[in-house]
């Protein structure tokens, strides 16, 4: 199974996948479409697999009323994933937004601290 990230096979379904979220960017996030769109990424890998590239499953930062979304490998560290927390929280995302897209998307992910901090900075920016 290829798993480098570097071989052409891997990049050609990283861009595939890139197109495919694409699409949807843009499209009312309601329930539906973020089924829709988590089986469009089941998918994705099960046909790349098929293919013996060992594309990584993938999870969706979804903040609906925003329009967001964000997609992210499943199998992130806690270091990866606080890491684009923080640059949801650049991109002016909220921050009970980002507990609850992590939350969903990572159910055991726990973000002790990360949010007070967070909160901080916020609150260094109003003045």
């Amino acid at each position: 199974m290829i798993d480098d990230e570097n071989h052409p096979a891997m990049r050609e379904a990283m861009l595939e996948l890139r197109n495919h979220v694409q699409m949807i960017l843009g499209i009312d996030m309601n329930k539906y479409s973020v089924d829709v769109t988590r089986g469009m990424l089941d998918a994705h890998r099960a046909k790349w697999r098929a293919r013996g590239v060992d594309f990584p499953a993938m999870v969706m930062l979804v903040v609906p009323r925003l329009g967001y979304v964000k997609v992210a490998r499943a199998d992130l560290d806690q270091r990866s994933i606080l890491m684009t927390l923080s640059n949801m929280h650049r991109e002016g995302i909220p921050l009970s937004d980002i507990v609850n897209a992590a939350k969903a998307a990572y159910p055991d992910f726990r973000p002790i601290g990360w949010m007070d901090k967070m909160q901080e900075k916020e609150d260094d920016r109003a003045g």
